[in-house]
């Protein structure tokens, strides 16, 4: 789930405050020098004059301090960063336990800030207003007395700066500096009015006062530099700003850098420059590589260009300047037409056009680059036929291993002049990986690229929960896959309990808006309206969201319903419809009302109290199922609509509740589910070809040292990718601060979740659970009997303890429902939790169950209603626990239980148990046995006496049963959760435990001999004992195998060329395809390439592709078995 309900935050957030202190929030109140992007030299060495500078700006925007002092080391700074531009500091239940956060935490430090002496104060996207009065004149104070004050924004052209509240500091305007005219070089757009916006300064007193507006627009991360769109030539334009950015700051503290002018002249850049100084220049590419160590820019090759000055003295820097420009062609422009997406990554065809014809001599070269990391993948040169300006060609046989790419075509003349064009082109990719990795946000949330590096490539979380416009190609070319959230599903009551849809998050288009009105808030889903208005809209999105790698639809995120709704007029016939097709025949229906009605539209339509009131359970339950099968419906016609225009998508929704959860993954491809042990258990079990998410990550009141959630919910098998919540830089609950550095949090989780994507989540994932015979009985109608009737036992008491103790025994099992009853013939031990609701063909299954020689372990008041919650006048289970029917059964209460029937013996100091308390009936029927507790054990489990505890009663019920376990484990923690899996060759056993038992240890029993692996890291040794040691980490996981493994053996070229693929493959084990391998990649140069690796499962080929301007040399792979541990290294030259 995505977020907690609002009483349980405030409840939650007062234990993280009070009870245990605030988390750490130096990661969200600090810019901190942990990440090192690359950049153009300038200041290395610090030899400018040093300046204290004191910024004060929002949360997001804190990178561009670093990017600042990366680049001009002798800015030293402090900060107070931003709750956002009008608020200093932020007071909500997302916020409040991170230290440091609040507003009262943010003035005080600023009070105690501005009492400290800078050269400069910094507001960048802030307003003034934010400030107290105090404050506000504490910082003219400061100016006056000598310090200078930089007041930056960069948004919407229309949205101007807005001035001082004082007339004094405008009062003497100084004279533009020479320098400002390189703004014109500035990227970004500009608003009509950019000349007197973006430079204005005063003298006050002693101090400077500057402006800067850009008006360029704005995105989160944004501060002290224009806003521009994202494009492959981001560091190279952004490099000009933070130039421009150091001039106004030494200008704004006092600093008269010296003076030096720049002109061109003759395809060179002449510079004038003091007496006494010298000059250095360097010529930077679009990719911010430096292409001339000199100013001299002729023959470069047509295209962008800046011209770096550095203007020293006695050898020290003493100035600085960014110039850019652009080289024409001499042959005229030159342009590209390609297609806008290429599916499948099939052939196509573009089209070369210059301005003017071919000429004899003239040569093109095209390559095709990925995004975005401009590795060639493409590259192929051919003659121009003279006299054409446009000149069509093919690209096939390529490769393209990300989602977006470039397509370059440089053009040379028989002098080898250049000059060329390049467009991008999306490829789309729709493939999932074993794991997958899903984030809530995108990498684009934030201003600087050097994020995608971090989420996508170090983390590997390269699909994004977000909202996608129409036209934006940017996850494309930050290869990022989408699960785009288009709508959010809610059925809602109005006044008269009619249904309404909730549109808050749904794309209020004024004419649909306009037409729903209409309906004055009467929206049963089944109205004709409603469902087109729907499907138009998510059509309209899935047309445009197909082409950009959505892996995922997203239907929302807590979606919800209520039976309060339902009572409108647009319900009645849709009620009337839902009657007929559940029984059919009125006969049928009046039969389980006990009543007359000549047709379906006479039977009221009861509200749920109403029905309790009248003891109508069956009136009660319909409306309950017409409420959730309208939820279902709602969900699986919206996915239906979208496949319409994207065949072949996936659909679904998560962290909303499913209603019935059968029925609703039924039309969906994934679900992440409201996190309960029961609904875990039982979508693993009924929907485990689904992709299954559970939100986790950065609430505040789940962090800790340790991923339990994660380790939880992959160990269980409720999941099969992982959902991190989430990673908007600088917001409470993120993952990384708006310097782009982890938060200390995830940091500490970095090494388990690399454990985990290298292979442990790929072999929890995959490897099957063994089918031990055990079976849980899932009945959904059963939960509705619980909330209709107290007689009815919720099936969660009992199915909660006995889960708990299948997870404390390592016990393998599975879940049984009304759909799926075939799983009985195979089962030796069935668990009925709070199953009072059960239909005819159920109980005959379970009754040829238990007579061919299964066991059943049942609560109470079991089959007392029918699957429509009809009261039984005789129990279809008699023959099993007793002929009670709904009228004999009395709600459980809470007394002392001890009972003893033959060898079985189970005592508690409370439980709750059938009036009377009968205690244990053991009762054999046929081949096989039945034992009712008539008691719950949601108490009892807790307060069993230790001569008889739940779970030695359960031990002797599963050996008796002929239960075998794959390990025996003793008593060892109420927390303790072991998972079994099996595959061919190896059994998998994973534990985790809670932080209360780490530097504990138990030690498991095995059957018999084996070679123990500690996944990922290695041999432990053979034994029939295998010891689970909790001293570094709460998780373990091991393989376990009757014959010593090997590492992997390795087949693959030692050379290959460059733009060549070499096919790795992968032997050794006698099942290769039920391993998990991961693959590393280092190049000649000593780094790992992160975006070259990858962990592949059920795979004994891997095809390693090298670009073709990829480094020369020796490139070392590792291939690493994931289950053993053990690795085997290869080194193939590239040439």
């Amino acid at each position: 789930m995505k977020r907690l309900p609002l009483l349980l935050c405030i409840l939650l957030t007062g234990l993280v405050t009070s009870a245990f202190g605030k988390l750490d929030g130096t990661y969200m109140n600090e810019a901190r020098m942990t990440l090192k992007t690359p950049h153009a030299a300038w200041d290395e060495k610090g030899e400018l004059p040093h300046k204290k500078i004191l910024f004060i700006m929002p949360q997001t925007a804190s990178r561009e301090i670093i990017e600042l002092v990366q680049r001009f080391p002798g800015f030293e700074y402090e900060v107070v960063l931003t709750a956002t531009e009008k608020s200093i500091g932020a007071d909500d239940i997302y916020n409040d336990p991170i230290a440091g956060l609040s507003t009262a935490d943010k003035l005080q430090e600023l009070d105690a800030k501005l009492a400290r002496d800078y050269d400069l104060v910094v507001m960048a996207n802030v307003d003034f207003s934010i400030l107290p009065d105090e404050q506000k004149f504490r910082v003219i104070s400061m100016v006056e007395n000598g310090t200078g004050l930089v007041r930056i924004q960069s948004r919407e052209h229309w949205n101007e700066l807005r001035k001082l509240p004082y007339k004094k500091p405008y009062a003497k305007p100084l004279p533009r500096p020479d320098w400002v005219a390189g703004s014109n070089g500035l990227p970004g757009t500009r608003p009509e009015n950019f000349e007197s916006r973006i430079f204005n300064a005063w003298q006050f007193g002693r101090g400077r006062i500057v402006e800067i507006d850009y008006g360029s627009g704005y995105r989160d991360g944004v501060g002290l530099t224009p806003y521009f769109d994202y494009t492959t030539d981001w560091f190279f334009l952004y490099e000009t700003s933070q130039v421009f950015l150091a001039q106004v700051l030494y200008y704004s503290s006092g600093v008269e850098l010296p003076p030096f002018s720049v002109r061109q002249d003759k395809g060179k850049f002449v510079v004038a420059s003091p007496e006494k100084t010298t000059v250095e220049g360097r010529i930077r590419q679009p990719d911010n590589s430096v292409i001339r160590n000199s100013l001299d820019f002729t023959d470069l090759p047509a295209g962008k260009y800046t011209a770096d000055v550095l203007v020293r003295r006695d050898g020290r820097l003493v100035n600085f300047g960014a110039f850019p420009f652009a080289v024409e062609s001499a042959f005229g422009a030159v342009s590209l037409e390609t297609p806008r997406l290429v599916r499948d990554r099939a052939p196509f065809s573009a089209t070369l056009k210059l301005a003017s014809p071919a000429q004899d001599g003239y040569s093109a070269k095209v390559e095709l680059m990925d995004a975005p990391y401009r590795h060639v993948w493409f590259s192929k040169t051919f003659p121009l036929e003279a006299g054409r300006k446009e000149i069509p060609f093919d690209l096939e046989n390529y490769r393209m291993p990300t989602i977006g790419g470039y397509l370059r075509c440089t053009v040379y003349d028989a002098r080898g002049h250049a000059a060329h064009a390049e467009k991008p082109v999306v490829f789309p990719d729709y493939s999932l990986e074993d794991y997958l990795q899903l984030t809530w946000g995108q990498v684009g949330c934030t201003f600087n690229p050097a994020f995608g590096e971090r989420i996508i490539d170090r983390l590997g979380w390269n699909v994004s929960l977000q909202f996608f416009k129409e036209g934006d190609i940017e996850n494309a070319l930050r290869n990022e896959k989408l699960c785009p959230y288009i709508c959010r599903i809610g059925l809602e009551a109005g006044p008269n309990n009619e249904t309404r849809i909730l549109r808050k998050l749904w794309s209020e288009r004024k004419e649909n808006m306009e037409q729903l009105d209409t309906l004055n808030g009467d929206e049963s889903f089944y109205h004709p309206l409603v469902r087109k208005l729907w499907s138009d809209d998510l059509r309209r999105q899935a047309e445009y969201l197909k082409d950009l790698s959505p892996v995922l639809y997203n239907l929302g995120d807590e979606n919800h319903y209520t039976y309060d709704a339902g009572f409108g007029e647009s319900d009645k016939q849709p009620f009337a419809d839902f009657l007929r097709r559940k029984y059919q025949t009125i006969e049928n229906l009046n039969l389980e009302y006990g009543a007359s009605y000549a047709g379906f539209g006479e039977v009221p339509h009861l509200r749920l109290e109403a029905a309790k009131n009248e003891g109508n359970l069956v009136a009660y339950n319909d409306h309950r199922e017409y409420i959730e099968k309208m939820y279902v419906d709602m969900h699986h016609f919206l996915a239906s609509e979208i496949k319409k225009i994207h065949p072949g998508a996936r659909v679904g929704a998560e962290g909303s509740p499913p209603g019935n959860l059968e029925e609703m993954i039924k039309g969906l491809d994934f679900w992440g589910p409201y996190s309960g042990m029961q609904e875990n258990e039982a979508l693993r079990a009924f929907g485990a070809d689904r992709v299954r998410t559970i939100w986790w990550g950065g609430y505040c009141a789940e962090r800790s040292s340790y991923p339990y959630k994660l380790w939880e919910h992959l160990l269980q098998g409720a999941i099969n990718g992982h959902a991190w919540f989430l990673i908007n830089p600088a917001l409470g609950e993120t993952s990384h601060s708006g310097d782009l550095s982890e938060a200390d949090y995830l940091r500490q989780y970095m090494p388990y979740l690399d454990d985990l994507s290298h292979g442990i989540a790929q072999l929890l994932i995959k490897t099957p659970f063994p089918d031990s015979g055990i079976l849980f009985y899932y009945s959904h109608t059963s939960n509705s009997a619980a909330q209709a009737d107290s007689r009815c036992v919720t099936p969660d008491a009992s199915m909660n303890p006995l889960l708990r103790y299948c997870y404390q025994r390592g016990l393998g099992f599975n879940f049984v429902s009304p759909n799926t009853l075939e799983r009985l013939k195979n089962a030796r031990l069935l668990f009925l939790c709070g199953t009072s609701a059960l239909s005819d063909k159920e109980c005959a299954a379970i009754l040829d169950f238990v007579k061919s020689g299964g066991t059943v372990l049942a609560d109470a008041n079991i089959a007392i209603l029918n699957e429509n919650l009809k009261k039984r006048t005789r129990n279809p289970l008699g023959e099993l626990f007793g002929d009670l029917t709904f009228a004999q059964a009395k709600e459980l209460e809470i007394q002392p239980y001890q009972s003893t029937n033959g060898t079985l013996t189970l005592a508690g100091e409370k439980a709750h148990v059938v009036h009377g308390n009968p205690g244990l009936r053991l009762h054999k029927v046929g081949q096989g046995n039945t034992i009712l507790l008539n008691a719950s054990l949601s108490i009892l489990e807790n307060n069993s006496l230790p001569e008889s505890s739940l779970n030695t009663f359960l031990d002797q019920i599963v050996k008796s049963a002929g239960i075998r376990p794959p390990a025996v484990i003793p008593d060892f923690s109420n927390n303790l959760m072991v998972r079994p899996r099996r595959a061919g060759e190896f059994e998998l056993l994973g534990a985790l435990v809670r932080e209360k038992d780490l530097g504990k240890s138990f030690t498991a029993e095995l059957p018999k001999e084996k070679y123990i692996y500690e996944c990922r890291k290695g041999l432990v040794g053979k034994s029939d004992r295998l010891v689970f040691k909790f001293s570094e980490a709460p998780f373990r996981c091991f393989a376990l195998f009757d014959r010593e493994q090997q590492p992997p053996v390795v087949t693959a070229p030692a050379q290959v060329a460059k733009g060549a693929r070499a096919l790795i493959k992968i032997s050794g084990p006698d099942n290769p395809w039920e391993r998990a391998y991961r693959i590393t990649v280092t190049a000649p140069d000593g780094k790992e390439i992160l975006h070259r690796g990858k962990t592949i499962y059920g795979k004994t080929e891997y095809p390693l592709d090298f670009a073709f301007n990829d480094l020369p040399g020796i490139y070392r792979i590792s291939i690493e078995d994931a289950a053993t541990g053990l690795h085997t290294q290869h080194e193939i030259e590239v040439k």
